[in-house]
């Protein structure tokens, strides 16, 4: 089975508000082979960033080395077709700002009823290993963690 690690970052809390995701990274996972086929992260063109004290995305960055947002959610999505669903934690808010960037550029292969689990709050992690955050969860299980919110590294 394959599934679509996510993670993304944003600019605030509230696409419905104007937030936008400016940063998304996804990992297509085989479940039978333990090993992520294919993988790609990208800074998403954008002209503010109002959660910038908390992922440390600059304006600059984001204006001078953001992709534009079509071709990122359309090699996203090229992804999102082989996988039979996403995972992302706090799934929810992931689901919520992916599925608002791309209908709002309204493309053909994007699937809105395709399932999303939560790492959260879905999975049942080693040693009872649970975390409010992805760097608690990772110290938990005794993994290293060398930066925190960025969409790859999360």
């Amino acid at each position: 089975m394959r599934v679509l690690l996510c993670d993304t970052e944003t600019s605030g809390l509230d696409y419905g508000k104007g937030d936008r995701v400016i940063e998304v990274a996804a990992a297509l996972y085989d479940t039978k082979h333990a090993s992520v086929i294919e993988c790609f992260s990208a800074i998403i063109k954008h002209d503010s960033n109002g959660a910038e004290h908390i992922n440390g995305i600059s304006i600059g960055l984001l204006t001078e080395h953001g992709d534009e947002p079509e071709a990122v959610w359309s090699r996203f999505l090229g992804l999102a077709e082989e996988a039979v669903c996403y995972a992302a934690h706090r799934a929810e808010f992931d689901q919520s700002m992916i599925g608002g960037s791309v209908e709002a550029i309204g493309f053909d292969n994007w699937d809105p009823a395709k399932p999303w689990t939560c790492t959260k709050t879905d999975f049942e992690w080693p040693n009872q290993a649970r975390g409010d955050s992805l760097v608690q969860l990772a110290l938990k299980l005794g993994l290293g963690v060398s930066s925190a919110h960025r969409a790859m590294t999360d």
